[in-house]
């Protein structure tokens, strides 16, 4: 117990620009050690205050993880500012 983190895809939309980076963030552990896949479908802010711009969690924090084993893909469709977010 609690047993291995589950795969799957997960949605997060806090209706506000509440930073995209700061979810991935607090899932990027769990995420690590799932059994498989795990897709984080997240809308909200990817450039707000107080917080690293998604530019920042794809290009300079997803490489040093890959190279730990983790991978991370950053796709953003559309991007978020406070106070509204995407």
């Amino acid at each position: 117990w609690p047993g291995k983190p589950a795969a799957g895809t997960f949605r997060a939309d806090p209706g506000t620009a509440g930073a995209i980076t700061l979810m991935i963030q607090a899932a990027l552990l769990p995420a690590a050690f799932a059994q498989g896949l795990v897709t984080l479908d997240l809308k909200g802010g990817t450039d707000v205050g107080f917080s690293p711009p998604i530019d920042f969690t794809a290009n300079v924090l997803a490489p040093p993880l890959a190279k730990m084993g983790v991978e991370l893909k950053v796709d953003v469709k559309k991007r978020g500012f406070f106070p509204r977010g995407g």
